[in-house]
């Protein structure tokens, strides 16, 4: 049963990525490579900030009853735009003394983060009310609004960076606006009084996931955004924005897939589960192998594919490929953590991991090492601590199975 609903939510996932990977292409090439990596630099910054204004709600999505989904949708309508204004403005400090500062973009970040908090959080709640076919067609819809239209009205707009934020943000706002239309109609029932009480709940039932779940989450997505920040910052726009194409292109659908399989596996009973998962798990590290394995015999078509500008792209593909197989390999251990709570462990490890990847960065921008070794070693820290969830994430389960 959870073999066939993870394959269902992969499946079409996997057609949306391809898209993705078809368009992202034909974008970066049309804007160039400075557009590309402030493009990318931006988003970096707002998913960080997103990762604390979301409260770590889309664990709680696949951990509550199917019952009180309508509560906590409206919960987030009312929290998020507020949320996510004090985070623009915190944004907009950080980038004043930012050495690449492009300007004030305080109402753009605003509405960025409260477009990746509505595609995020929002759309979980398909996933959780079994909409999936409904969430593969509005996450089409989606992609095609964010990248298709960009790359049609490239010509009659001059402000190409802006074009790609604007289209992005308005998908990310069509994606949790149609979650939210998907709600189980016989519940509705918009009531502040019950949504306050429901939140005060939620806090207290959930009480890990806020206290230590929220410190952990802002880690791990600076983690995982502090490569496009950083890249960008200190390494010249070719090499960043060849880095961002590979992103978007390669490490977004690996993502996607490390999400669904993990919502699924918190939303299931993992003991009558047990076989099952263990197969997965055995599939997603055959899967990352296999990725690596075929990844340096093929750069040079995925170089002849982007194009001659972004060569460079093809040269990292196969150093990507080795963070992919990491990342897809612990989407159960995560999964386990998340469920059994245990993030005061994991915030210790992700802080001293998170140090180290900023270091290995820095120090190879400081010494002249080139970005390369700075992918190099940033792809080898994840590796570690890849390694570290999985094994940190089965031990959790073997000893609440006792």
């Amino acid at each position: 049963m959870i073999f066939k609903s993870i394959l269902n939510l992969i499946g079409g996932s996997a057609l949306v990525q391809f898209l993705q990977f078809l368009l992202f292409p034909i974008v970066a090439g049309l804007f160039g490579s400075e557009i590309i990596s402030t493009y990318g630099y931006l988003l970096s910054i707002a998913a960080i900030s997103a990762s604390i204004v979301n409260l770590r709600i889309e664990n709680i999505v696949m951990l509550i009853d199917k019952r009180r989904i309508n509560h906590l949708a409206y919960a987030l309508c009312l929290i998020t735009p507020f949320m996510s204004l004090v985070a623009a403005l915190a944004n907009e400090i950080f980038l004043l003394w930012q050495p690449k500062n492009e300007g004030n973009f305080l109402v753009l970040t605003y509405f960025l983060i409260l477009s990746i908090n509505a595609s995020q959080c929002l759309s979980l709640c398909m996933i959780k009310t079994n909409d999936i076919k409904k969430y593969h067609l509005h996450n089409f819809i989606r992609v095609v609004v964010a990248f298709l239209f960009p790359i049609i009205l490239k010509p009659y707009f001059d402000n190409g960076f802006f074009l790609l934020m604007f289209f992005n943000i308005i998908s990310g706002i069509y994606l949790g606006g149609a979650a939210i239309i998907n709600l189980p109609k016989k519940e509705i029932n918009i009531n502040l009084r019950k949504i306050k009480k429901f939140v005060s709940w939620m806090y207290f039932s959930y009480k890990k996931n806020f206290t230590i779940g929220i410190p952990q989450g802002f880690l791990n997505a600076i983690s995982h955004n502090i490569p496009n920040i950083m890249f960008v910052s200190l390494f010249d726009p070719l090499s960043s924005a060849a880095f961002i194409v590979l992103d978007k292109m390669f490490r977004a659908p690996i993502g996607v897939i490390n999400n669904s399989v993990r919502n699924i596996v918190m939303s299931v009973d993992s003991k009558s589960n047990s076989n099952e998962i263990r197969k997965i798990q055995i599939i997603l590290i055959a899967i990352g192998v296999c990725g690596v394995l075929i990844s340096f015999p093929i750069k040079n078509y995925i170089g002849s594919y982007l194009g001659s500008n972004w060569l460079l792209a093809a040269e990292y593909f196969p150093w990507i490929s080795i963070w992919g197989a990491g990342f897809l390999a612990n989407s159960i251990g995560s999964a386990f953590i998340a469920k059994y709570f245990d993030y005061a462990n994991l915030f210790l490890v992700q802080f001293i991991d998170t140090i180290f990847r900023v270091l290995a960065i820095y120090i190879s921008y400081k010494f002249n090492l080139g970005f390369a070794v700075a992918l190099i070693s940033y792809v080898a820290i994840s590796l570690i601590f890849n390694t570290y969830v999985c094994v940190r994430g089965w031990y959790l389960y073997g000893e609440n199975r006792r």
